[in-house]
């Protein structure tokens, strides 16, 4: 007779108090989300998948097994355990009225006074942000300026996708039909479905790296620009003005900084001064 693993559904993995205010602690630590108690749900239901995964009896031995010791920072499950609680919402040409101000104000300044073009997409997700920005990009510089991307995320998982770059039809109902033809080409995805993918040309422009935006900064600059939106909500105060601080340090004189429109630095200490809505400048 053979023996059948039965998992745990999941709503009955139950993750008690003791637990959720250690992942909440350990999560502000290392990666600076900052969770309030109404994620206590979302927090559980994400990381059932997890225990479901392993095989683990409960949350609880999940937690104790693979995320509590003092070395699980360096084993593979802790990144599945960061993929697992990061939220990952994006889409092409989100906020468009960054994308305007960065084709109308910010480009044309630094197309006339150099040939060099370095820009940073902080947290990139699954690859909507910066081939926004690489579009952008293209559809404003000529040939002969030399145009680098950095997009950085601290999930695997999502950069994987935006490494692929081949999107779903709907995916791209922001993306006008001109650029849908200049910049993607025609793909079909394993179940059929139609879809489309970054051309080579475009993707040439990104580099993809995974990046904890607690940890300090692996490049120096200068930057024209980093577009760091819709991330800083997850954060604390002091680690929203220590983050806008590194990036700070990183832009070129007279560089830009683009936040979300829910985002605003009022009250923080930095050294950036407001251009535009979620719009900041380095003195140049």
């Amino acid at each position: 007779m053979t023996s059948a693993t039965i998992s745990t559904p999941t709503e009955a993995i139950v993750l008690n108090d003791k637990d959720f205010h250690f992942i909440r602690d350990l999560l502000r630590r290392k990666v600076g989300i900052d969770l309030s108690d109404d994620k206590r749900e979302l927090v559980r239901s994400r990381l059932a998948k997890r225990v479901r995964a392993l095989g683990c009896t409960s949350l609880k031995s999940y937690v104790d097994t693979h995320i509590r010791p003092t070395t699980a920072a360096e084993k593979p499950e802790f990144t599945h355990f960061i993929d697992a609680l990061s939220t990952n919402l994006t889409s092409f040409f989100r906020e468009p009225v960054h994308f305007d101000f960065l084709r109308k104000t910010v480009l044309p300044n630094v197309l006339r006074s150099k040939r060099t073009v370095r820009g940073w997409c902080c947290a990139c997700s699954t690859g909507e942000e910066p081939y926004s920005l690489a579009m952008t990009l293209l559809e404003t510089a000529d040939q002969s300026h030399d145009i680098r991307l950095l997009a950085t995320d601290i999930s695997t998982k999502v950069l994987a996708e935006a490494v692929n770059g081949v999107y779903p039809l709907k995916r791209l109902t922001n993306v006008s039909t001109h650029l849908r033809g200049k910049y993607f080409e025609p793909r079909r995805l394993p179940d059929g479905t139609s879809a489309l993918a970054a051309t080579p040309t475009m993707r040439s422009l990104i580099t993809f790296r995974r990046l904890n935006l607690m940890d300090r900064l692996p490049f120096r600059g200068p930057l024209d620009f980093a577009f760091c939106r819709n991330v800083m909500i997850y954060f604390d105060r002091p680690t929203r003005e220590a983050l806008v601080g590194r990036i700070s340090a990183v832009l070129a004189p007279g560089g830009y900084l683009f936040t979300g429109h829910s985002e605003s630095l009022s009250g923080q200490s930095h050294a950036l001064t407001q251009v535009a809505p979620a719009v900041y400048r380095k003195s140049p």
